[in-house]
C-alpha cells in the first residue's frame, strides 16, 4: 500500500493575501508552538475577508507540523447546519483523495459508522469529520431515536445475561407502540458493524460503573415480559435509563475521535457550547471535546471563527441580563484563555486602562497619566493578541481611515433641483403646509414619497377637497417636477432631481460599483 503524501502546506498558504498569511502565522504559532499557549484562538476577521480561507491555512500548517510525530490526525469541523458542513467542509479538507471525509452526523452514530468498510478513521493518516451542535451535541429527548437504540442493545446485549435479551428489548423499544415493528428492526441490524475502540470503551465504563445492576433490576422489575402500557413509573425509569446510556456513548464516541484541532465555525450561534452549565448535556459532552488530549499527550487545539465573537458594545443603561457586551466578551475570554489566573490579569489590565483613561482626562496637560494610560493599554493588547486576531477593511485605504473619516461630498444644485423646490413650495403653500426645505434637501419628488407624513395624511387631502383648482394650477405650473406614469412603465430614464442623489448616481451607478456582491457601508 502506497504511504500517505503529506500536504505541501507552503503551496496552499502562497495564495493567500498578506493579512490573511500574517493571521494563518500568528494563530499557528499561538496554538501549536508557543510555549505559553492556552490551544485555543480567536479569528474575528470582519464578515468577507475570508476566514475559511484562513482556517484552511492554520490547518495545513497544523498538518505539516503534526505529520511526522502523529499517527493519525483528526481535524473536527463544527457549524451550525449540515447545509453548512456540506459547503465549507471540502473548501478545508487539505490533503485531497488522501484524506477521509465524514459529513455531519450524530455524534453517537459514530459507534457504527466509523466501523463501515468507507470511513474508518483508524486506518486513515488524515482525516476530516463534521458535526452540528443542533443533532450532534444535543440529545434531545431521552428515548432518543431508533437506531441509537438499536446501537445501545447490540453494545449491551454481551453484558446482559441472555435471560434478560427479551427485557433489553422491551426497554429499549422506547415510544415504538408495535413490538413487531421494533423486533424486526432489531433482527434487520443483526450484522451491525460497531467500531472496536467505542464498544471497548462503553463495556470499560458500563461495567466499570453500577450502570448493568440498574439495567438488570429495571428490566427484572418492569421489563421482563412485554406491556403494551405502562405505568408513569415505569416510563420514566425508561426514559431516564436510556437517556444516561446516550450519553455513556456519546461521551466514548468522543473519545473514539482523538482530534488534533477542533474548528468552530460562526460559534456564536451555539455559544452555550463553551461553558459547562449544571444539566446541559450539550455542553458537557463539548467540553469533554474540548479538553481531551491527544494520544501524543498533547491538548486538543480549538479554532474559533466569527466575526461577531460577542456582543455589540451597549450603555451602562441598556446593561442588565442578556444585554451586557462585557459580560458576554468576558464569557469569550475565559474559555480562550483557560485559566483564571490569566483571566483575573486580563480583567485588571482592563480595570487599569479604564483608571488611566479617565485620569488622563482629567489631567490632559500631563504625561505621567499619559504613559500610564500607554502601558495598560499594551498590557490588554498583549494578553487579547494572545488568544486573538481581527482583521478590519479599515487597513484597506493608503490613509487607513475607512468607515471612519466620513466622506462628505461638496453639492451643487442644478437647475431642476431648484425647480423641485420651487414646485414643492408652491404645492405646499397651496395646501396650507409648512416650508417644505428640510424635506427637500433629503429628497426629490416629494409628493410622491411622503407617505405617513402629516402631508400625505392631512393637508394634501383637505387641500384637494377644499380647493381642487388651486391644488391642480399649483401641479399644472410645475409639471416637469412631477413623475409621469408614462416614463415609469417604459422604464425611462428619470432625472435624480435632488444633489445627494445625484452624487449617489455618480459614484455607485455610473462608476459600475452597483455590480458588486458585496459593498462596504457609507458610513462610519
Amino acid at each position: 500500500m502506497k504511504p500517505p503524501t503529506k500536504p505541501d502546506a507552503e503551496s496552499i498558504v502562497a495564495p493567500l493575501k498578506p493579512f490573511q498569511r500574517r493571521t494563518v502565522d500568528h494563530a499557528f504559532h499561538r496554538l501549536f508552538k508557543a510555549s505559553d499557549s492556552s490551544s485555543r484562538f480567536l479569528v474575528a476577521d470582519e464578515v468577507g475577508l475570508g476566514k475559511t480561507l484562513v482556517a484552511r491555512g492554520i490547518i495545513a500548517r497544523a498538518i505539516e507540523h503534526l505529520w511526522d510525530t502523529t499517527e493519525r490526525i483528526d481535524i473536527i469541523y463544527i457549524c451550525s447546519n449540515a447545509s453548512i458542513a456540506r459547503s465549507n467542509l471540502p473548501k478545508l479538507q487539505v490533503g485531497g483523495s488522501e484524506s477521509r471525509s465524514l459529513p455531519a452526523t450524530r455524534l453517537t452514530m459514530l459507534a457504527t459508522q466509523l466501523a463501515a468498510a468507507d470511513t474508518q478513521l483508524q486506518d486513515n493518516k488524515l482525516n476530516f469529520v463534521s458535526f452540528t451542535p443542533s443533532t450532534s451535541f444535543k440529545l434531545g429527548h431521552s428515548g432518543g431515536q431508533s437506531h441509537e437504540r438499536i446501537v445501545l442493545y447490540y453494545l449491551l446485549k454481551e453484558h446482559i445475561s441472555s435471560q434478560r435479551h427479551t427485557g433489553l428489548k422491551n426497554l429499549l423499544q422506547g415510544a415504538i407502540r408495535s413490538k413487531e415493528r421494533w423486533r424486526a428492526m432489531i433482527e434487520q441490524n443483526a450484522d451491525l458493524p460497531l467500531d472496536d475502540s467505542i464498544k471497548g470503551d462503553f463495556a470499560d465504563a458500563f461495567n466499570g460503573t453500577n450502570w448493568k445492576d440498574v439495567v438488570d433490576e429495571t428490566i427484572d422489575c418492569w421489563f421482563r415480559r412485554y406491556k403494551p402500557g405502562l405505568l408513569d413509573e415505569a416510563r420514566q425509569q425508561r426514559n431516564f435509563l436510556i437517556g444516561s446510556l446516550r450519553k455513556l456513548l456519546a461521551e466514548c464516541c468522543v473519545k473514539a475521535l482523538e482530534p488534533d484541532l477542533v474548528i468552530m465555525d460562526e460559534f456564536q450561534r451555539f455559544k452555550n457550547l463553551l461553558e459547562t452549565r449544571e444539566g446541559d448535556a450539550a455542553a458537557e459532552l463539548a467540553q469533554e471535546l474540548f479538553s481531551a488530549q491527544t494520544p501524543e499527550g498533547h491538548p486538543v487545539r480549538t479554532l474559533l471563527l466569527s466575526a461577531t465573537p460577542y456582543k455589540l458594545y451597549t450603555t451602562d443603561a441598556e446593561r442588565g441580563g442578556e444585554d451586557d457586551h462585557y459580560a458576554d466578551f468576558i464569557a469569550t475570554t475565559r474559555f480562550l484563555l483557560d485559566d483564571d489566573g490569566r483571566l483575573s490579569d486580563l480583567r485588571r489590565s482592563i480595570s487599569e486602562f479604564r483608571g488611566a483613561l479617565k485620569e488622563a482626562t482629567y489631567d490632559p496637560g500631563h504625561d505621567a497619566p499619559t504613559a500610564k494610560m500607554k502601558d495598560a493599554k499594551e498590557s490588554v493588547e498583549q494578553m487579547l493578541c494572545n488568544v486573538m486576531a481581527r482583521t478590519e477593511r479599515v487597513v484597506a485605504t493608503d490613509d487607513r481611515d475607512a468607515m471612519v473619516k466620513e466622506h462628505r461630498a461638496a453639492l451643487t444644485p442644478r437647475v431642476a433641483e431648484v425647480q423641485q423646490y420651487l414646485a414643492a413650495d408652491d404645492l405646499f403653500c397651496v395646501v396650507g403646509a409648512k416650508d417644505p426645505l428640510r424635506y427637500w434637501k433629503s429628497a426629490p419628488y416629494l409628493a410622491h414619497f411622503m407617505r405617513g407624513y402629516n402631508f400625505d395624511r392631512n393637508e394634501l387631502p383637505d387641500g384637494i377637497e377644499n380647493s381642487p383648482e388651486k391644488t391642480a394650477d399649483a401641479i399644472r405650473r410645475h409639471a416637469h417636477a412631477y413623475l409621469r406614469s408614462t416614463e415609469l412603465n417604459q422604464f425611462g430614464a428619470v432625472d435624480p432631481g435632488n444633489a445627494k442623489l445625484s452624487d449617489e448616481v455618480s459614484t455607485l451607478l455610473d462608476t459600475g460599483l452597483w455590480k458588486l456582491l458585496w459593498m462596504p457601508p457609507t458610513i462610519p
